[in-house]
């Protein structure tokens, strides 16, 4: 059983080996590949490498006509163009990508993959538009078959409606003089016709009176008397004046008229009418006669008269009723001709509107479809065109984050339940967007990244981690990365179209433009709103009206002209179809807006804009730049500016900044923002972060600033970040935003991983109290969350350049009381003495090693601390009475426990204290000869005269902005290392603020200029130097100078060898003959940048020297080293050229000490400066005593640890110690 298994596992291994095959795929991209094959060297000495170079021009080729030539939809004669453009388009990415990346230090990477897919967009692209056409020409077929039909029809139309419009015209002439004739007689009849209507009415009217009253009379007189005594009292109610108005008419009613001629008769007066009736209504007795009137004597002439009165009526009444019926006869038979003319004028009027409608109805039709006529027929030629020619550009990817954000899903690559998200997202199709995407983009989505989609058992599945998820084809993924220059591996932008959103000059013109017109004519932006939406809108709708019309012209039957439906819709599609016509800049742009001074002029108020916002600009930047930057980007800004308004060209630019580089007089920096202002560019929802400088701490101008704004006390939190203060951190954020309060979170660079969280904190909050602000102190970092700079105001704070901005930055941090609450005499002086002495502490930091050999963190609690120990001293004295100032206690407290504790340097102590000695004594009040801290002919630096802050603060402001190093104490020449370092380091700024020009020319190949380098510096390298056979002394014992002889060569020799084979190394590595590791890449990149290579500088003495320059001093060494080999001592030494100068030092003292038997603890070396320039010049050693003075190796002097100090020597002066000291004299055995 056991030989059964040994055999299957031998079967297994040997069948492995046969054919299990391994491949590795890797990018020579970066360093991955390099690291890997230097830690693990098997991948080079156990693989077979295959490396894939671009294709070239003839694979382009080859794969092209695969893909393209058997092609239908594409013209044959067009084949050999396409083919050809397609290998141009992609070769030329290759020197689009250098351009880019040599102007604007973007990488950018073209693979084959980029070409397949070029080339398969081509062809799904020409697919899409194919059948996209047939699908439209299909569509809109029918309409212009219908659009040919209506062009006949009007045709027709134009010639029928000629003959119509003749017969028309004679038939409405006849219709007219037959309507005018009937319109004649009918109005003569109707004249008469209401005359007989009139009698008639009145007769009618007359017959009915008269025949009630005689039926009246005749029962009347039927019932007797009183129906007569009944009617005469019916005439005692007329009243005299009724009669009066009665007799006024002068042409009376026809029934009053009637009823008067009655009267005549029954009176019995011959004149018949109503002038005679008028004149009986006259009598006044009228109503009395016609009252006493005897009925009985009415005579049968009266009644005949009466009876004749009637008759007349009639008689007049029958002849107009025959007139009457005449004229009725007549009018009949005008109705019955105008009926029938008016029917002919109808049927043919009928025939004219049809005739116009279809003219007009063609008018329109055909007018509003020319354009759909040329837009469906003329145009394809022209659009096909356009299909074969226009190439789809790699990578044409169009949506904002800022505008699809709100519709996707939202996370991060560091989130708990990313995967279980992105899994959801994948099986449901939902589109999600990965955030703070680094360079390093995780593996677990290179599946989606490659889209391999995999199909079985009837589904589509990726494989996400360990699982298999189900696919959903409308899935999307978006990476968002906030990096403003990405350096992406090739396989991302193979694997995704690489989209850069920065902010470019004329996106932010248009974004501002806008926020302008929204603050200066709302109006105008609203309207412009109100039509992008219009426009929007009215796009959809044309293409609704568009289906619209092509429905009704398919549908259309019979004649097309009479569809009103079909012309309607044409209407309502022209008529519809013409009615329509950046975050922290956007906020300090909008901030300016309502800053700026107002003024009814539009050009004054543009101008007023633009200088608030340069300004503002300017201040806003200002405020998150260390004070060593704000020069550059002063001019930076003033560049950008002239450049706009054409005073200079970018050519002028770019030949003064790498031309030839002078000093010019400094230009007076601009103070620091004072923290209200800070305050007030903030908001509850705009983080604050701090960045601090050595001897800079905000803590105590915040909490200043808390009190002003009415969140100090309790309302002002402040936590000092450390590992294990994240929840802490969180729980004082939660109540500081419910609560309105001020929280500081200092020292953030310490707790760099906490910042993410704090990010996605918030990144949560909807609607924090007004009153809310975070502050955020820290280091300048690399790796500090580019995510929350971008989203805070940024802060420099460091202390103020200069002596006078520092002591007036100190004085306004002192509150008034503070000064009062000593009444010492001298406590006030004393105060500003020692503000002088803190400026000047920290205002030689920026001379370098002059001013320190090691920069100290001197800040406002030394100061602080310090001037409470003056207080409480003098307060003491004042207290027993003592005029005495306690000189010797203050001093040690101050220069030795303050600001001395945190000096650790001999020499820099030395400092300190000697500016103590000079700063502190009696000598400060002594009347008969003033102190004064400096002074020349221009300015005097001395203790301001007795009184309050201000009368300080204004003696301070009458100092000079810029100091000269005599007022430290140093050497004049001191600050043209200072000048020269500054304007050297703002020139490479500049310079790197510049895109690189098509014209700068390097190296045609860094191998080839590495590899000649590096015979050059073999052909000088000497050979190992032999040591010669010491003779012995005495015992046998080597001498001190020869033992350090001996060390030195080793040393040396160790150097020359490593160089040697180091060198020879780094050429087979050219070659290709050995793998490049570490060492060798390090040597590699500073021989091609000038550099000394760091396994050099482990075996070299220490030196600050470029490569040139340590050539030119290693050859120096070596000459000495031969002379000195050879002759066993020489009698000048250089100590520049030893490696320990300390070890020869040493062994002199030992050997003058047992040439003179001296101790030889109890011996030094004396040193004293000669004029000698040669080595003959040296007879023998001088033995006068010397000053004391370090002597370091390089200019860099000596370090926190103390390495880099030599030895010191004794130089003779004539000037005090304190002299040389604040000068910080010191000597270097080599420059830089």
């Amino acid at each position: 059983m056991h030989l059964i298994r040994e055999s299957v596992w031998e079967y297994f291994c040997s069948a492995a080996s046969a054919n299990l095959h391994v491949v590795l795929t890797m990018s020579p991209v970066g360093d991955t590949l390099r690291t890997r094959a230097r830690n693990f060297p098997a991948l080079v000495g156990n693989t077979v490498i295959d490396w894939y170079q671009p294709w070239p021009q003839q694979a382009l080729l080859a794969v092209a006509r695969a893909f393209l030539s058997e092609n239908s939809k594409i013209p044959e004669h067009l084949h050999k163009t396409i083919i050809s453009h397609v290998v141009h388009v992609h070769q030329s990415t290759f020197s689009y990508n250098k351009q880019v990346e040599e102007k604007f230090r973007r990488t950018n990477y073209v693979t084959p993959k980029h070409y397949l897919d070029f080339i398969n967009g081509y062809l799904k692209l020409l697919e899409d538009k194919d059948n996209f056409i047939v699908a439209q020409c299909e569509r809109l077929s029918s309409g212009l078959t219908k659009i040919a039909e209506a062009n006949v029809q009007l045709s027709e139309l134009n010639e029928k409606l000629g003959v119509q419009k003749v017969a028309v015209s004679e038939k409405t002439a006849a219709c007219e003089s037959l309507l005018l004739e009937i319109s004649e007689s009918k109005k003569e009849a109707t004249a008469k016709k209401e005359i007989a209507t009139e009698k008639g009415i009145q007769i009618k009217e007359q017959s009915k009176v008269i025949k009630v009253e005689k039926t009246e009379a005749e029962e009347a007189l039927a019932e007797a008397l009183p129906a007569l005594e009944a009617a005469r009292e019916a005439l005692q109610d007329l009243e005299k004046s009724d009669i009066t108005e009665i007799r006024s008419f002068a042409t009376p009613p026809e029934p009053v008229q009637v009823i008067g001629e009655c009267v005549v008769i029954i009176m019995g007066i011959k004149d018949i009418s109503w002038k005679s009736a008028k004149g009986l209504m006259s009598d006044p007795n009228f109503l009395r006669k016609l009252m006493e009137l005897n009925c009985d004597n009415i005579t049968q002439a009266q009644v005949a008269a009466l009876e004749a009165e009637f008759e007349a009526a009639e008689h007049y009444l029958s002849k107009v009723n025959g007139e009457i019926a005449k004229l009725d006869s007549k009018l009949e038979d005008l109705k019955v001709s105008y009926e029938r003319a008016s029917e002919d004028r109808r049927i043919l009027q009928e025939e004219t509107d049809i005739m116009e409608r279809r003219l007009i109805a063609a008018d329109k039709l055909l007018s509003g479809l020319s354009s759909e006529n040329d837009r469906r027929s003329g145009n394809y030629e022209e659009r096909i065109v356009k299909l074969y020619y226009t190439m789809p550009r790699i990578g044409n990817q169009e949506e904002e984050n800022n505008s699809i954000s709100h519709l996707f899903q939202i996370v991060a690559f560091n989130d708990n339940d990313f995967l279980k998200q992105l899994e959801i997202s994948i099986r449901y199709g939902f589109p999600m967007i990965i955030q703070n995407v680094e360079e390093f983009v995780d593996p677990v989505i290179d599946n989606i990244l490659s889209k391999n989609v995999l199909r079985g058992g009837g589904r589509q599945y990726v494989i996400l981690g360990d699982k298999e998820v189900d696919y959903d084809p409308n899935f999307r993924l978006y990476l968002i990365t906030k990096l403003s220059n990405p350096k992406f591996k090739p396989k991302v932008y193979s694997r995704s179209s690489v989209i850069n959103y920065s902010v470019t000059t004329s996106g932010l013109e248009d974004q501002i433009l806008a926020v302008v017109v929204r603050n200066e004519r709302s109006d105008l932006e609203e309207q412009r709103e109100k039509l992008i939406h219009e426009t929007s809108e009215n796009r959809k709708l044309l293409k609704v009206l568009e289906d619209s019309l092509l429905r009704e012209l398919s549908m259309s039957k019979g004649n097309m002209l009479d569809n009103i439906e079909l012309i309607a819709t044409l209407d309502e599609t022209k008529i519809k179809a013409t009615e329509y016509s950046l975050d922290a800049y956007i906020k300090v742009f909008i901030h300016s807006l309502h800053k700026a001074l107002p003024d009814t002029h539009l050009v004054n108020r543009l101008q007023n804009i633009i200088e608030t916002l340069t300004n503002q600009v300017y201040d806003y930047g200002c405020t998150g730049l260390f004070e060593k930057h704000k020069l550059v980007f002063s001019f930076q800004m003033s560049v950008k500016l002239e450049i706009n308004l054409k005073n200079i060209t970018v050519q002028e630019l770019d030949f003064f900044i790498k031309g030839n580089i002078s000093l010019d007089p400094p230009k007076r920096p601009c103070p620091a923002e004072c923290m209200d202002s800070v305050y007030e560019q903030s908001s509850s929802t705009m983080p604050v972060v701090f960045i601090l400088s050595p001897g800079s701490d905000p803590t105590a101008d915040l909490a200043k600033l808390a009190e002003r704004w009415g969140s100090g006390g309790s309302r002002f939190k402040y936590l000092s970040l450390g590992q294990g203060q994240e929840s802490a951190a969180l729980s004082y954020l939660e109540l500081a935003i419910a609560r309105g309060q001020w929280l500081m979170l200092q020292n953030c660079h310490l707790l760099l991983n906490f910042m993410q969280d704090l990010e996605k904190k918030l990144d949560l909050i909807a609607k924090p109290h007004p009153d809310f602000r975070l502050w955020l102190t820290t280091d300048p970092s690399p790796a500090f969350p580019i995510s929350i700079l971008q989203r805070s105001l940024k802060v420099v704070i460091e202390p103020p350049n200069g002596l006078k901005l520092n002591l007036r930055n100190t004085y306004l941090k002192i509150q008034p009381p503070s000064l009062e609450e000593c009444t010492h005499t001298a406590f006030k002086p004393l105060v500003y003495v020692l503000a002088y002495f803190h400026a000047v502490l920290q205002e030689r930091r920026k001379y370098g090693k002059i001013g320190w050999n090691i920069s100290y963190d001197f800040n406002e609690s030394d100061f602080s601390v310090c001037m409470q120990i003056l207080a409480t001293y003098l307060s003491k004295v004042e207290e027993k009475g003592d005029k005495r100032i306690p000189w010797g206690s203050l001093k040690y407290l101050i220069g030795e426990v303050m600001y001395g504790g945190r000096v650790t340097d001999s020499f820099d102590r030395r400092i300190v204290n000697t500016y103590m000695s000079e700063f502190m004594g009696d000598f400060l009040f002594d009347i008969f000869q003033p102190f004064h801290f400096y002074q020349d002919g221009n300015v005097d630096y001395r203790i301001p005269p007795n009184g309050s802050r201000d009368d300080y603060l204004d003696a301070i402001d009458s100092l000079p902005l810029i100091d000269i190093p005599d007022v430290f104490g140093l050497h004049p020449n001191a600050e043209i290392g200072y000048y020269t370092n500054a304007i050297k380091e703002m020139w490479s700024h500049l310079i790197e603020l510049q895109p690189k020009s098509d014209k700068d020319e390097g190296i045609s190949s860094q191998d080839i200029f590495i590899n000649q380098l590096a015979t050059d510096i073999l052909v000088i390298l000497p050979d190992s130097i032999e040591k010669s056979k010491f003779t012995s002394e005495g015992s046998g014992a080597l001498s001190p100078i020869k033992v350090v002889l001996h060390q030195e060569l080793d040393r040396f020799n160790m150097l020359v060898d490593c160089m040697r084979h180091t060198l020879i190394s780094l050429k087979k590595a050219l070659l290709g003959e050995i793998g490049m590791d570490d060492v060798l890449e390090n040597i590699a990149y500073c021989l091609y940048n000038g550099l000394l290579p760091n396994s050099w500088c482990e075996l070299a003495p220490a030196t600050n020297k470029k490569l040139g320059s340590w050539i030119d001093h290693f050859k120096k060494r070596v000459t000495q080293y031969k002379e000195w080999a050879q002759r066993n001592m020489i009698g000048v030494m250089w100590l520049s050229g030893l490696h320990v100068p300390e070890s020869y030092l040493l062994a002199v003292v030992q050997k003058a000490c047992r040439k003179k038997h001296w101790s030889l603890d109890k011996s030094t070396l004396c040193t004293v400066v000669t004029n000698m320039l040669d080595e003959q010049d040296v007879a023998q050693l001088p033995e006068d005593d010397t000053f004391r003075t370090p002597v370091y190796t390089t200019l860099l002097r000596r370090n926190a640890m103390g390495v880099g100090l030599v030895f010191e020597v004794d130089l003779p002066t004539t000037e005090h110690s304190s002299h040389w000291v604040l000068q910080g004299v010191c000597l270097s055995l080599n420059n830089d």
